[in-house]
């Protein structure tokens, strides 16, 4: 048996999603991450996986953010599917169904099964096999297309962003309608419509098929949904999300609908002339003598049915034509909320929405509106994203890890999401990027202000480095930078001005300073009662190595984290975080 996934409710509605050639299917929106690919905001970058076992396909949740929806009930624990389950995935449902393999033996069970017509395996991101009109005419071996004419087939809209629109076509060729430029030949400019909707063959033998690629809101002829490649026939309207057209043949007659004429006059007269004409032979006995006044009444009587036939032909019904211009109308709405888009099909009445709201109220603000202006009455929001709900949901996520307790995410405006905040080391900034990538839906809407309070540091002790501040100590908590040590009383000046330097730099919410400048002479602390020197070493006049409480020392070695810097005559120098020390001694 081969299981699918069926999309029958949402935005992907009409999606097959097959399970077979492995073992188990990653599900997910990242092409690079899974083997079924779902094309959804609302599902994560690996969302599911499903396994095929001796007890049949085993359904696992692999989101953090997302949940899966099994029967109307959270997915909790790995569970084993059975025939039409309701398996929610983001902003569609699919229903779990098992078909028959070609050469798999009939069974009980399977005579009884619902016969399954769709067998195609394709997923929204395959390439369908056809030939474009762009294909033909780069070909050196295909006959050029001569766009001049005035070509026999016309695609005309008649309802959506486009209304109006013409798309004339050829026979014997094919032609992808969607809304990328990069794989249609017909473009249409609506939010509903996929990147490659459906595929529009002109046979030769003079008919039309159109056949749906997998697209999100399916294919519909006269408000019923295709399954499969179905011709359209003379005056049927076909709907691709919220745009409708219908398909012109200019070389067919044109059909002329006529309203019923009226009886007419020759009718009833012959009918009176066989009325005297089959008159009894008591009616000519009797009335012969008044047969004058017989034929003028019957004639009286057909004049007035005459004038009754002009009189309705000419009757008059009063048409309401609604002139209102829905779409600026929209417009006008839409202004309060900028990061909102809509398409509306006027001719089904259909309003679809897509974008970012910044809370719960400013949605209910939306429709409110909307509602208002009378008219709509199918209003599509299930893409509107509110974007106060993301981030609390990503906040709570990010608490559960002690490490990342000084960093948070908010929106500022609609479709604009901030994370920010403090990480102490490269590494925890690495996995905490790497968890972003995987767990939140708009990276594209976000900006990332992390601040890591390793860089941080390293920046502050370069800058101090450079100005010849050595003896300052460093800290960096949380944004807070504190300063500690001693400085040259003559280099004030010099640190003040890298003090202002540091306030303005990102990252640094605040500043402590604890440095004390002291004078030249203060800089040198004498340490002789402290240290015992017993011996020394020379080379010529000059000591090389000296040797302090019994360590033997030369220049760079170091005591009690002081640094010999100088060993001279009566003389030992050490300097320990800017500050210099002496050591005297008796040679």
């Amino acid at each position: 048996m081969i299981a699918r996934l069926i999309a029958e409710k949402g935005q992907l509605k009409g999606l097959s999603l097959t399970l077979e050639n492995l073992l188990e299917w990653h599900l997910g929106r990242d092409p690079d991450a899974n083997q079924l690919v779902i094309k959804d905001s609302s599902v994560s970058r690996q969302h599911a996986l499903i396994r095929k076992s001796d007890q049949g396909y085993l359904l696992e949740n692999l989101s953090m953010t997302n949940p899966i929806f099994l029967n109307g009930k959270i997915l909790s624990n790995p569970i084993l599917l059975k025939e039409d389950d309701q398996i929610k995935i983001g902003g569609s449902t699919f229903t779990f169904k098992t078909v028959m393999e070609p050469n798999e033996p009939l069974s009980e069970e399977s005579l009884d099964a619902p016969l399954k017509l769709d067998d195609s395996n394709k997923t929204l991101d395959e390439e369908p096999s056809y030939n474009t009109v762009f294909e033909e005419a780069v070909s050196p071996t295909a006959e050029k297309v001569n766009l001049s004419l005035r070509q026999r087939w016309l695609l005309k809209i008649i309802g959506g962003p486009q209304s109006g629109a013409e798309f004339s076509m050829e026979k014997g060729l094919s032609y992808i309608i969607g809304s990328d430029a990069t794989f249609a030949d017909i473009i249409l400019y609506d939010l509903s419509v996929s990147r490659k909707h459906a595929k529009l063959t002109i046979q030769d033998n003079e008919t039309c098929l159109i056949e749906d690629l997998g697209s999100r809101n399916g294919v519909l002829i006269d408000g019923i949904a295709i399954g499969a490649p179905t011709l359209i026939k003379g005056n049927e309207v076909v709907n691709l999300g919220t745009t409708s057209f219908i398909i012109i043949d200019r070389e067919k007659a044109s059909e002329t609908i006529l309203s019923t004429p009226p009886e007419k006059e020759p009718v009833a007269i012959n009918s009176a002339q066989i009325a005297v004409k089959n008159e009894s032979f008591f009616f000519k006995k009797f009335f012969a003598a008044k047969e004058t006044q017989v034929i003028t009444l019957s004639l009286l009587i057909v004049a007035i049915f005459a004038a009754f036939g002009i009189t309705s032909l000419f009757n008059t019904t009063t048409v309401i034509v609604d002139e209102r211009d829905y779409h600026s109308e929209i417009t006008e709405v839409m202004r309060a909320f900028p990061e909102v888009s809509f398409s509306y099909n006027k001719k089904l009445n259909q309003l679809l929405l897509v974008g970012h709201v910044l809370t719960p109220v400013d949605k209910i603000k939306l429709e409110y509106a909307l509602n208002n202006l009378g008219f709509q009455s199918r209003l599509d929001d299930s893409n509107i994203i509110i974007d106060q709900n993301i981030w609390m949901q990503m906040n709570t996520l990010i608490s559960q890890n002690g490490a990342w307790k000084a960093v948070s995410m908010y929106a500022i405006k609609p479709g604009s999401f901030v994370v920010s905040g403090y990480l102490k080391t490269r590494i925890e900034a690495g996995l905490f990027s790497d968890w972003l990538n995987l767990n939140f839906n708009y990276l594209d809407h976000l900006d990332n202000q992390v601040f890591v309070e390793e860089d941080l540091t390293a920046y502050i002790s370069s800058q101090l480095f450079t100005g010849g501040f050595n003896g300052v100590g460093i800290a960096v908590t949380n944004g807070e930078l504190t300063l500690t040590g001693f400085i040259s009383q003559d280099k004030a000046n010099s640190y003040t001005n890298l003090i202002a330097t540091f306030k303005t730099t990102p990252g640094i919410r605040g500043l402590k300073n604890f440095v004390t400048p002291i004078t030249a002479a203060a800089a040198v602390v004498d340490l002789t009662e402290n240290y015992k020197v017993t011996g020394f070493s020379t080379h010529g006049n000059t000591n090389i190595s000296i040797v302090i409480n019994g360590q033997i020392l030369s220049r760079g070695d170091q005591i009690n984290g002081m640094t010999v810097s100088s060993i001279q005559e009566h003389t030992i120098f050490l300097e320990k975080n800017g500050l210099k020390f002496k050591i005297q001694y008796n040679s």
